[in-house]
């Protein structure tokens, strides 16, 4: 894993286009944006669960029957699992999926407003993925990316997002791309503190915004939270 810092708020073009070797526009790299830069590429399935591979899996898909079972009512029986999963994932449940956007904006959305919340004196953090290259040297029987029908739901379209799913028993995607030596496709951008209002305006006027990724009472009450800090 690559590390670079972060000083200028103003990097959103000109360095994330040399952090991708200019393929920034073309869904070569996918992005994911963390409030805290200390976090390690972690589920958050894999956060509340312990045990074996074996055990989580199991784990996991028995909560993923309930949520089927449960919203049977609101969702197509004839869902697949993946497409149930990336639901369950944007609602809340904690799963065995990482969320990422084609763009590097919406991930840095999550990132700044996240920190400016939450935590507004610790560095935050926008992860870059060589999603080419790591789609044309691993297996999908030990990590799949799952692509939802965007259509079927709003926020995954207005999110540009998609997932990736582990497979095999390591800690998290750090580790196994480290044990497969891929170590370079993943890149962490550290992002200080005084960077965050900065972004947050930039990102405001491109209209990325709680209310734009989250339609609906949801949003408008986030955005509202958020407004003040921006």
């Amino acid at each position: 894993m690559k590390t670079e810092a972060l000083s200028d708020p103003n990097f959103l073009l000109r360095d994330l286009e040399n952090l991708t070797n200019n393929h920034f526009f073309d869904g070569g790299y996918v992005f994911r944006g963390q409030r805290d830069e200390s976090w390690e590429l972690d589920t958050s399935f894999d956060r509340f669960y312990s045990g074996t591979l074996k055990n989580r899996n199991n784990q996991f898909s028995e909560l993923i029957s309930k949520f089927r079972e449960r919203t049977k009512d609101r969702l197509d029986e004839r869902l697949s699992d993946g497409d149930i999963i990336s639901i369950a994932q944007h609602y809340g449940l904690p799963t065995r999926v990482l969320d990422w956007s084609f763009s590097p904006y919406i991930a840095l959305f999550f990132a700044v407003s996240g920190a400016l919340v939450l935590n507004p004196t610790k560095p935050a953090a926008l992860w870059l993925l060589n999603y080419e290259l790591v789609k044309s040297e691993i297996d999908e029987a030990e990590l799949v990316f799952l692509h939802y029908e965007e259509q079927k739901d709003i926020r995954i379209k207005n999110q540009r997002g998609l997932f990736s799913r582990l497979l095999v028993d390591e800690k998290n995607l750090i580790h196994f791309l480290d044990s497969r030596s891929l170590e370079d496709a993943l890149t962490k951008v550290v992002i200080p503190p005084g960077c965050f209002q900065p972004i947050a305006r930039h990102l405001k006027s491109m209209d990325i915004t709680h209310a734009r990724l989250f339609p609906g009472l949801e949003g408008h009450t986030k955005e509202l939270i958020y407004e003040r800090l921006v």
